[in-house]
C-alpha cells in the first residue's frame, strides 16, 4: 500500500490514491505521488507533523499537475461535508466582480458612491468620493479601522459612514467589510446576488453543487465569509485560476481578469489583488507568521492564500487545508464558531516553508 493512504488511520479518513472522492459533479482525476514528481514520504510527513501540531486541522488535499495526488479529512469532517471557507470566500466574491466587469455591468475605476448615492452620508469626505471599486479589491479604502456590522444599521450604510483618513489606494488594511461592499456592488449591478450569479458562471460548470452562502440583512451574499463548499470544490477553483480560467474547453473567467490578478503587486497604479502579494510565496508565508503573531490571531485565509500563491506562481503543488479557528475570533461575529483562535495558522505556515522538499520540479 502506498505510504500516502495509511496515514493515521485513528484520526484521519485518507482514500486510497485513485479513489474517487469527488461528490460534486465530475471529479477531478487522481494520481500517485511519485507519478507527478512527488515523494509520498514528503506527503506522510508533512501531514504526520501537522496533526501532531496542530489540534484544528479538518482536511487535506494536494494537486499536482492538475491531479489529486493526496488528500484527506479529519473525523468527523469528510469528503462529501461542506465546510465554511471563512475568508477564502473572498477569493470567490472578487472572482464575481470579474465576471461582472466582462459583463460590462462595471467597472473597477467606478466610484463606489456610484452605486450608493442613497446610502451615502449628507455631505461625504473627499476621501469617501474618491474610493474606487479596485481600492475595494486590495484592501487600499483608506481606512484606518474597519466597519462593523449591526443588525440595526444597514451594512453598506455602515461602511460608507465610517471615516477614510487616508487617500484610497495609498493604505492597506485587511478589510472584510470592504468585500461585503464588492458583493453589494455586483448586486447592484447584475439583480442577483453573488451566490446566484456565480452558480450558471462558476460553480455548474466547475460541478460544484449546493453552494451555500448567507446574506446580510439586506439581502447582499456575505462576500468576505461564509461560503460553504466542499474540499474538492475548492481545488477545482484553484486549478481553474492555475488554468488561466479555461475548465473544459470552456472560458469561465477572462484570461484577462486571471491575469491581472496574476500580475497584481502593491506598487502604485497595479493594484488587482485583495491583499499584498510577493514575488516569493517564502515572504507571504512570513508576513502571514507576523501578522498572526501581532493580531493576535487575526490571519484568517494565510494558509489557503499562500499554498494557492505558491504554484500560481511557479510550477509547485498546490494545498487545500481547511482549518478550524483560523479567522475572526471575536464572538461579535455570528459566523465564527465560539472559542475558535488563531491556534495553528502560524505552526501551518512554518511547515509549509519546508514544503518544497516534496517536489522533484520537471
Amino acid at each position: 500500500m502506498n505510504p500516502a493512504s495509511r496515514l493515521l488511520p485513528a484520526l484521519l479518513v485518507v482514500l486510497p490514491l485513485g479513489h474517487c472522492a469527488s461528490f460534486a459533479g465530475i471529479p477531478l482525476p487522481r494520481s500517485s505521488p511519485e507519478s507527478q514528481g512527488i515523494t509520498s514520504e514528503g506527503v506522510r510527513a508533512f501531514i504526520e507533523a501537522a496533526n501532531t501540531k496542530v489540534d484544528t486541522m479538518h482536511s487535506f488535499m494536494l494537486l499536482r499537475h492538475g491531479q489529486v495526488v493526496a488528500e484527506g479529512w479529519w473525523k468527523p469532517e469528510a469528503a462529501d461535508k461542506p465546510h465554511i471557507l471563512h475568508s477564502l470566500s473572498k477569493s470567490f466574491t472578487s472572482t464575481a466582480v470579474g465576471l461582472a466587469v466582462a459583463d460590462r455591468k462595471l467597472s473597477i475605476d467606478d466610484p463606489v458612491l456610484k452605486f450608493f448615492p442613497e446610502e451615502a452620508p449628507p455631505q461625504p469626505s473627499e476621501m469617501l468620493k474618491a474610493m474606487r471599486v479596485r481600492d475595494l479589491l486590495t484592501m487600499t479604502t483608506g481606512h484606518q479601522t474597519e466597519a462593523k456590522f449591526t443588525p440595526e444599521t444597514p451594512w453598506v450604510k455602515s461602511f460608507l459612514a465610517q471615516p477614510v483618513p487616508f487617500k484610497p489606494g495609498t493604505h492597506f488594511l485587511y478589510n472584510t467589510a470592504g468585500t461585503h461592499m464588492l458583493s453589494a456592488i455586483v448586486t447592484k449591478v447584475t439583480g442577483e446576488t453573488v451566490l446566484d450569479y456565480l452558480k450558471p458562471r462558476l460553480f455548474e460548470p466547475l460541478g460544484i453543487e449546493n453552494p451555500e452562502w448567507g446574506s446580510s440583512p439586506q439581502g447582499n451574499s456575505y462576500g468576505g465569509w461564509g461560503l460553504k463548499i466542499r474540499t474538492e470544490d475548492i481545488a477545482k477553483f484553484g486549478q481553474l485560476y492555475l488554468q488561466k480560467g479555461r475548465w473544459n474547453d470552456k472560458q469561465l473567467i477572462p484570461a484577462a481578469w486571471v491575469e491581472q490578478v496574476r500580475r497584481a503587486s502593491e506598487r502604485a497604479g497595479d493594484r488587482s489583488w485583495p491583499m499584498p502579494v510577493f514575488d516569493d510565496y517564502r515572504e507571504l508565508l512570513k508576513s502571514e507568521i507576523a501578522d498572526f503573531t501581532n493580531t493576535g490571531g487575526r490571519a484568517g485565509g494565510a494558509i489557503s492564500a499562500a499554498v494557492f500563491l505558491k504554484e500560481f506562481a511557479g510550477d509547485l503543488p498546490w494545498v487545500h487545508m481547511d482549518i478550524a479557528g483560523t479567522a475572526w475570533a471575536e464572538e461579535t461575529r455570528p459566523y465564527q464558531p465560539k472559542g475558535a483562535t488563531g491556534v495553528g495558522v502560524r505552526t501551518l505556515a512554518e511547515l509549509a516553508l519546508d514544503a518544497d522538499s516534496w517536489v522533484n520540479v520537471r
